[in-house]
Order: structure tokens, then C-alpha cells, then sequence
């Protein structure tokens, strides 16, 4: 079932201004606007390098599947959830 908040064709893109830093287990995000710290594991580090502005959901899903080799349905499930996480962060634009 499709998250009717975000389309299968709409390029996503993360917002500027905060601070990253990777490591084998995903990634720490400085946040330095809300004054906070998130940290994202490594499907979550993989998706957001995604959210370029030119890559749409729909090929999200596609190279998590590709990258992790896992279901479309689970892939779809954790880029849908994982944007919508990302937007309710104000992390994209």
C-alpha cells in the first residue's frame, strides 16, 4: 500500500545546514538549526545519500533493493518511512 504523502515519481531532496558524520553503523547528524543530534543506521545513511533532488522514490526503492537485496515491498516500506521521518525532522527541502 502507498504512503499517500509521498509519490512513487517525486524527486526527493535533503535539506543543507547540518552536519554529518558516517561511520560503519550509519551516521550522526548535527543539527546545529534545531540544536540537536540524530543518529541514522546505514539503510538510513543509504537512503538519504539518495535524496539528491534528482533521484524520485520510486528509484530509491530500486537501489535499496539493488544495494541490499531485499523485497520491493520491504524497500518501499523503509524509503516511505524513513522520508516521512526525515520531513517530519525538517531534514528536507
Amino acid at each position: 500500500m502507498q504512503n499517500p504523502k509521498i509519490k512513487a515519481n517525486l524527486a526527493i531532496q535533503e535539506k543543507h545546514g547540518y552536519i554529518s558524520r558516517e561511520s560503519e553503523m550509519g551516521a550522526v547528524i548535527l543539527d546545529s538549526e534545531k540544536h540537536r543530534v540524530l543518529e541514522i543506521n546505514e539503510t538510513g545513511l543509504f537512503i538519504l545519500k539518495q535524496c539528491n533532488g534528482k533521484n524520485t522514490v520510486e528509484e530509491m526503492v530500486k537501489s535499496l533493493c539493488n544495494e541490499y537485496e531485499v523485497s520491493e515491498v520491504e524497500a518501499k516500506g523503509d524509503v516511505e518511512k524513513f522520508i516521512e521521518r526525515l520531513k517530519d525532522l525538517q531534514l528536507l527541502v
